[in-house]
């Protein structure tokens, strides 16, 4: 599997690929132009020497008639090398294409699954946040209990009130 970088360099190479692929097809053509309108040219020359009645030399003509399937064979097999290439690039291309995708669809079921469980959690932790606040306020109402009995004891013993110095601290968070 590759990295995006990689894909990202790959899909450069693949689009440099395509464009002297086709810079080589617009010469490909250029060349067989040229040489087609060097064998019309060929072609003249010997019908007008064989309309004045002259001669031509037929090894001449062979030799350029071989020399024209030769380039002609070697652009063929040329173009076709290049085209085998960018086939190739296309086939790697769509590999990586469906790896990412791949890569893509776990990542995220991976991603359903972490906030799934912060869901289960977020619930649990609310429930022990229910939990502490009703055992602080338990608390709470068992220390307001005991000042009033101290407040009593302290009034009945001394005849004054009770200093009132009561303070219940929250460490719950509030709603």
């Amino acid at each position: 599997m590759s990295t995006p970088a990689e894909t990202v360099t790959l899909r450069a190479q693949f689009n440099t690929l395509s464009t002297d692929f086709s810079d080589f097809k617009a010469e490909v053509r250029r060349d067989i132009g040229s040489i087609s309108s060097k064998l019309d040219s060929v072609a003249t020359t010997m019908t007008v020497l064989n309309a004045r009645g002259g001669t031509f030399d037929l090894k001449s003509l062979g030799l350029v008639m071989t020399i024209g399937a030769v380039i002609w064979a070697a652009i063929r097999v040329q173009f076709q090398a290049d085209l085998q290439a960018v086939v190739a690039e296309q086939a790697i291309s769509r590999t990586e294409r469906s790896e990412n995708k791949q890569e893509i669809s776990k990542v995220s079921n991976g991603l359903a699954d972490v906030k799934s469980q912060t869901s289960a959690q977020g619930s649990l932790l609310t429930e022990i946040e229910t939990q502490f606040r009703a055992v602080e306020n338990y608390q709470s109402l068992q220390r307001a209990d005991q000042l009033r009995t101290n407040g009593l004891l302290w009034q009945k013993a001394y005849g004054e009130p009770y200093p009132d110095a009561a303070f219940y601290p929250s460490i719950a968070r509030p709603k």
